[in-house]
């Protein structure tokens, strides 16, 4: 007898409210995430529930997600594994409610503006 691979959908979807967000903050995955959430919304108002687990990415791609996060009536609980970093902590901040597993790693750092970290350019401004 063939054995069925596990699916996503056992553990995650829309029927049990509980979203893997994995990956980094890019354009790609936020359209993908954002539908997700709007989708399960869209079915009621109960709780939803988000695993995050991402290295960063882009600011604004993070920032459109605060936003839809913020704007959707079902409440929202983040759980953060593996990794949040620096994007991710905008979306993590987002959450109505906010848990992190023991061995999460978190990290942030200042906003880098073409590569290059946005206070050294201010003081570099300041001495010309």
């Amino acid at each position: 007898m063939k054995e069925e691979p596990l699916s996503e959908e056992i553990f995650y979807g829309k029927e049990n409210r509980i979203l893997s967000f994995n990956g980094s903050v890019s354009s790609e995955n936020t359209e993908k995430w954002i539908d997700r959430l709007l989708a399960t919304d869209k079915e009621s108002p109960e709780p939803i529930t988000v695993h995050l687990n991402t290295g960063g990415g882009e600011t604004h791609q993070a920032q459109a997600l605060y936003d839809i996060i913020k704007s959707i009536r079902s409440r929202i609980i983040v759980v953060t594994l593996g990794m949040c970093m620096s994007a991710g902590l905008i979306i993590l901040s987002a959450a109505d409610y906010r848990m992190a597993l023991p061995n999460t790693y978190f990290m942030y750092h200042q906003v880098a503006w073409s590569g290059v970290n946005l206070e050294s350019r201010l003081q570099s401004q300041d001495i010309a």
